[in-house]
């Protein structure tokens, strides 16, 4: 990552929350509201990673919640 980078990007992806460019310094611009954070290619795959996994086991526990309140209100 270049400090003095000063950035010619490109649009990968955007959504509601979030905006991803790719950059002439050869870094990922991944925003999220008022936050950009100029990452290597490497690291946004690895949280990207880190996030699903997360996602996976919120999902799971939400699920169990779920179904702990069902068999309580039974």
């Amino acid at each position: 990552m270049n400090d003095s980078c000063r950035p010619q990007k490109a649009l990968l992806a955007e959504g509601p929350f979030c905006k991803v460019e790719a950059c002439d310094c050869g870094t990922m611009h991944v925003s999220l509201g008022p936050i950009t954070l100029r990452l290597r290619a490497d690291v946004v795959e690895s949280i990207w990673g880190t996030l699903g996994e997360a996602l996976v086991r919120f999902g799971r526990a939400s699920r169990r919640r779920s179904q702990l309140e069902r068999e309580r209100l039974s």
